[in-house]
């Protein structure tokens, strides 16, 4: 992490572009201050503003959403996407088929809690799962896989992406919806609507 404020100086960056709120975990506070950023999610824009950077667009879609919107913007420039270890490529590559340069530094990775699996062994039946992200709905199906609950995969889950609903969806998870809406509200939205829903006669 401390590294990152010298590759931003040394990169200079026409914009930094976060696509997570995981960023904060590792980045240290002010870390961005005199850089201007792109976020996805109204979450990651509040996490870029307490790490110092200006937030100049944020997206409510997804990472390809947030490209298009630059693009229409603005001319092409040098962009510095900070990013997780796993990520979609949809969004850099519309930056670069448009003539943006991208440059890519990892700075964090994401990794299995132990307890997981067990923990949900343990858990009683939900009335519904909530996944926030693709590597989420992988580590759910390992857990019901291994606790021999696949039958779970057939309740209510709220996802909190088309990303992540998609990756449900190929894991044969068949009650998935998927936010409209980013971040809490959105999920808050679909659980409301399934869980009120789900106890009508």
């Amino acid at each position: 992490p401390g590294a990152i404020r010298e590759v931003l100086e040394r990169t200079g960056p026409d914009l930094v572009l976060l696509t997570s709120p995981n960023v904060a975990r590792v980045l240290p506070e002010g870390v961005g201050a005199g850089f201007d950023a792109a976020c996805v999610g109204t979450l990651t824009a509040a996490v870029a503003e307490r790490l110092g950077f200006t937030v100049r667009q944020v997206g409510t879609g997804t990472g390809a959403d947030l490209a298009r919107a630059l693009i229409g913007a603005g001319e092409p420039g040098l962009v510095l996407f900070l990013r997780g270890e796993v990520v979609r490529r949809e969004g850099t590559d519309v930056l670069e088929d448009a003539g943006w340069r991208v440059e890519e530094r990892v700075v964090y990775a994401a990794r299995p809690r132990r307890a997981f699996d067990a923990d949900v062994a343990a858990a009683p039946a939900p009335a519904a799962c909530v996944v926030g992200s693709p590597g989420g709905a992988t580590a759910l199906d390992r857990a019901l896989t291994a606790a021999g609950r696949r039958d779970l995969r057939a309740g209510p889950v709220v996802a909190i992406g088309e990303t992540t609903a998609e990756r449900l969806a190929g894991l044969s998870f068949t009650g998935v919806r998927a936010c409209e809406v980013p971040g809490v509200d959105g999920i808050l939205a679909v659980l409301g609507d399934l869980l009120r829903r789900d106890a009508s006669p």
